[in-house]
């Protein structure tokens, strides 16, 4: 609420437990709002993610060639926290798909047996399947020049 909202509108809010959005326009529970150093941002949650994600994704655009190699650099230099990393994701993602009873193909399996109705491919099959599927490219044509 800015301090030129009438009294009577901040008491409105304030009894309910409510706060308003000056961003999305809507009232919501003040435990939708951060707040920082006992203050309630003007902005909700959503709002606030919504928009540092678009800062985030801007800054990327325009700085991707910097980002991209200070990754690369950092993964280089960091090898074996890396590949910690990536085989922690990995093992959680396999995880997650076993709790809801997908299973995985294996790297090599059976030429006669067939896989198993909710198996997922590993990514390198996918991979060579795609490759395989994949159409040749072709040079687009030039339109003709248009006479007029």
């Amino acid at each position: 609420m800015n301090k030129n909202t009438p009294q009577k509108n901040r008491n409105r809010f304030s009894e309910k437990g409510l706060k308003h959005c000056g961003r999305c326009n809507q009232d919501k529970p003040k435990s939708e709002f951060y707040s920082s150093a006992g203050k309630i941002r003007a902005g909700c949650k959503a709002c606030h993610r919504a928009a540092s994600s678009e800062r985030s994704s801007e800054y990327y655009r325009t700085h991707k060639a910097e980002t991209d190699g200070r990754v690369t650099e950092w993964r280089r230099n960091n090898r074996g926290r890396y590949n910690k990393m990536v085989s922690a994701g990995v093992k959680r993602y396999r995880q997650r798909k076993a709790d809801r009873g997908q299973t995985f193909l294996p790297l090599t399996s059976p030429q006669n047996s067939p896989p198993p109705a909710n198996a997922i491919a590993s990514p390198l099959q996918r991979e060579s399947k795609s490759a395989s599927s994949a159409r040749p490219r072709t040079r687009a044509r030039k339109s003709p020049p248009v006479i007029s």
